[in-house]
């Protein structure tokens, strides 16, 4: 995995690879890294898909310029990393969805994914300990009761004392949030089509708003959800606009960015002439019926643009792992707030 230094160009500060890593392990699956600096990273088909995450903790004066040698940057870096862990059964993929933050400002915490349980999925709550390390501190199942397959796990986000969870395969797909300080799962209710509701999941920095993606073949779509003092309740949906002609995979990766805009990643997004080129929606705020178009498109066949995608302050980044034949790109755009 990659670390970069944004100061100015981006630079690439640091290449990080798991301890115990093996070919096939899908180290950089699922990637996180909280305000402090700290980085996770999955590989969920570690050993028979049991998976592991590794934690990161930045070196001492932050992830810094390693190593230059013209325009290209390699240097690999021998750090420790804990070695989070699951269950241990096979094809449990743990490390397949992470959230990293701080519950205060202060004290880290992450959770890791386990979609692929005999429980239906699990999430599992790590929090840093004094003089270095992790530990667990809590895990949930779906709070409905879960199954073999109903992918509880398979997205989250996290801000303050606020954990948002995602199951996709979980009858036409759930998604819940938890609030740590009452204890309690809430279920967020979509109205309208449901099928894949809580591939993706993101929560807003001040924790008053979700955006939860139902990407399928007949009505992709994106709700978003506020909190109130009565509890969580549906204020918006976003649908691809008919132009955009979009794919199956329109709203597979929501982000919250600056203010209450949300980004809708497309990484399917085909035309005539190329395959997956990738496509990212935007919108100002998530109110009402919403009929987006795509703001940017990628540029290469098979690119799939969007794979990835995250924001931080007024800056979004798009991940398109096929581009140039599997070379792979970041594009980074500038937007408003409105």
């Amino acid at each position: 995995m990659f670390v970069f230094d944004a100061a100015g160009e981006p630079l690439l500060a640091a290449i990080l690879a798991g301890p115990e890593g093996q070919a096939g392990d899908g180290f950089g699956f699922a990637v996180a890294i909280n305000s402090l600096g700290t980085i996770v990273v999955g590989a969920p088909n570690s050993g028979e898909a049991a998976g592991l995450a590794y934690v990161f903790d930045p070196p001492a004066g932050g992830w810094m310029l390693l190593a230059r040698d013209g325009a290209t940057l390699a240097h690999k870096l021998d750090t420790d990393a804990t070695i989070l862990k699951g269950s241990g059964e096979a094809n449990a993929y743990f490390g397949s969805a992470l959230a990293a933050w701080t519950a205060d400002g202060t004290v880290p915490l992450v959770t890791v994914g386990e979609p692929g349980d005999v429980n239906g999925g699990t999430a599992y709550a790590f929090e840093s300990v004094a003089g270095g390390g992790w530990t667990r501190f809590a895990s949930f199942n779906s709070p409905d009761g879960g199954a073999d397959g109903d992918g509880f796990g398979s997205a989250m986000a996290g801000v303050g004392t606020t954990l948002v969870v995602g199951a996709p395969t979980f009858g036409v797909g759930a998604a819940w949030v938890y609030d740590q300080s009452i204890l309690n799962f809430t279920p967020l209710i979509p109205l309208g089509s449901t099928y894949g509701f809580g591939q993706s999941v993101t929560i807003s920095a001040d924790g008053n708003t979700v955006a939860v993606g139902a990407p399928n073949i007949d009505n992709p779509a994106v709700f978003g959800f506020v909190r109130s003092v009565s509890g969580w309740g549906q204020q918006g949906v976003a649908t691809p606009s008919p132009s955009a002609q979009a794919s199956s995979e329109w709203g597979s990766k929501v982000v919250c960015g600056l203010g209450a805009s949300i980004l809708i990643a497309d990484p399917g997004k085909s035309t005539a002439a190329d395959y997956a080129l990738g496509a990212i929606s935007y919108a100002p705020q998530l109110i009402g019926t919403l009929s987006l178009p795509f703001v940017l498109i990628g540029e290469s066949d098979n690119g799939m643009l969007g794979y990835g995608l995250t924001s931080g302050n007024a800056i979004a980044a798009a991940g398109g792992p096929g581009f140039n034949g599997y070379e792979g790109e970041v594009v980074y755009a500038l937007y408003e707030a409105h």
